[in-house]
């Protein structure tokens, strides 16, 4: 295995609930949205149909919460929290 692929690797893992889950590349990518969002919210109407659907599947593995703001716009936030592990 090259470094690159074990930092890659690494940089996947998310901690919910101690339990470590691993990010494909798809939920990798919406995850990192909402982290660089200043408050922390990714809305509905930012996503496109394939993404939204990828966050509805990490709603359902426990990786992102859906909450809706008091207008009624839905929107998602991270669960868990990034690690890095190095044996």
């Amino acid at each position: 295995m090259r470094l690159n692929d074990l930092i890659n690797e690494a940089f996947n893992l998310v901690s919910v609930k101690g339990i470590l889950r691993n990010l494909d590349n798809d939920e990798r990518k919406i995850y990192n949205r909402i982290r660089k969002q200043e408050d922390g919210k990714l809305f509905k109407k930012k996503l496109d149909p394939f993404l939204l659907r990828v966050a509805n599947e990490m709603v359902t593995k426990g990786l992102l919460s859906r909450r809706k703001t008091p207008q009624g716009e839905l929107y998602f936030m991270c669960k868990g929290r990034r690690k890095t592990v190095w044996n």
